[in-house]
């Protein structure tokens, strides 16, 4: 296993006791993708001065988790989470399974069994099947653009830039947005997707622009609810949209994509931290926690805020 897995086990083992390692995983992966899901409805509660309270599903899990690994849970499955979402930061331009690992070296032990589609062949399978995936955002761009006559206007205007750099402003700041009202997105599926190996090695077939703005969007389903909670988790790890983005969180993407400054900033908000029943029962790690007033965030930190977060 690779370091960051190693450290996120021996994290999760300081909580051992009367509960198997495969419980504390399980819990962990559960409460860490209610924590990311419940990252939208904490920023607009917080703008509009006020504290989110999460559903009663999502509280109840905090509690059980609580009860079953006592108070030092919060602390310990927060410092777990923060290093899975570093490590994740370095695997943005080509997404990898980083949760596969640790489920499978935990479940082997006596539990499951469980093994999932090794890596190699998953990227092997994502680049038979999808073999020039730049190309197919870009035609599904142009197709979008051509249904609309101010997109086809935009297209005939950029044919004529030489400049490279020109180029790409005209292509981020102009045709996207426009793009986006009609652009059918590229879907990948998989009906039984585990950790979500397979699909993370399609996404990272495309360029990450596009699965930011959701022109590139993926489904999964699974027997095993750990594995569907895995694949979530990661979804939001690598910045996966749900759905096409406006065209006003397009143009707030360009000014991150070309180097301007964000038109997406963190707000200044009173909160310890997010997710479960109350802004303090959250897993309180350095990347999901809210505070007064708040840094100038990181390139990554702004996407990922404006994907997250934005319309």
């Amino acid at each position: 296993m690779r370091v960051y897995a190693k450290d996120i086990l021996r994290d999760l083992r300081e909580l051992q006791g009367p509960h198997r390692l495969h419980v504390i995983l399980t819990d962990w992966i559960d409460l860490s993708q209610r924590t990311m899901a419940s990252l939208p409805a904490h920023l607009k509660a917080a703008q509009s001065g006020e504290l989110h309270r999460d559903d009663e599903e999502t509280a109840r899990a905090f509690e059980r988790a609580r009860e079953r690994h006592g108070d030092r849970m919060q602390q310990v499955f927060g410092r777990a989470l923060g290093r899975l979402i570093a490590e994740a930061e370095m695997h943005q331009d080509a997404p990898e399974d980083l949760l596969g690992p640790i489920y499978m070296e935990v479940s082997a032990d006596g539990f499951l069994g469980q093994y999932f589609t090794p890596p190699h062949l998953c990227e092997a399978m994502a680049r038979m099947t999808i073999t020039d995936g730049e190309r197919m955002v870009h035609d599904r761009v142009k197709s979008a653009l051509m249904s609309d006559p101010l997109g086809q206007a935009l297209v005939l205007a950029g044919a004529i830039l030489d400049d490279p750099e020109a180029a790409r402003e005209h292509f981020f700041r102009r045709l996207l947005p426009v793009a986006a009202l009609h652009l059918d997105p590229i879907t990948l599926c998989d009906p039984c997707c585990g950790s979500g190996a397979t699909l993370l090695a399609g996404l990272a077939q495309f360029p990450a622009w596009a699965r930011h703005l959701g022109f590139v969007q993926m489904f999964g389903q699974d027997i095993d609810g750990h594995c569907v909670s895995m694949a979530k988790l990661q979804s939001s790890l690598y910045l996966c949209r749900g759905s096409v983005a406006s065209p006003e969180s397009v143009r707030a993407y360009a000014d991150l994509a070309l180097g301007s400054s964000p038109t997406h900033r963190e707000p200044d908000v009173e909160a310890t931290s997010v997710g479960g029943a109350t802004s303090g029962d959250g897993l309180a790690g350095p990347s999901v926690t809210l505070s007064a007033p708040a840094p100038a965030p990181t390139r990554y930190e702004a996407v990922r805020q404006l994907v997250l977060f934005g319309s």
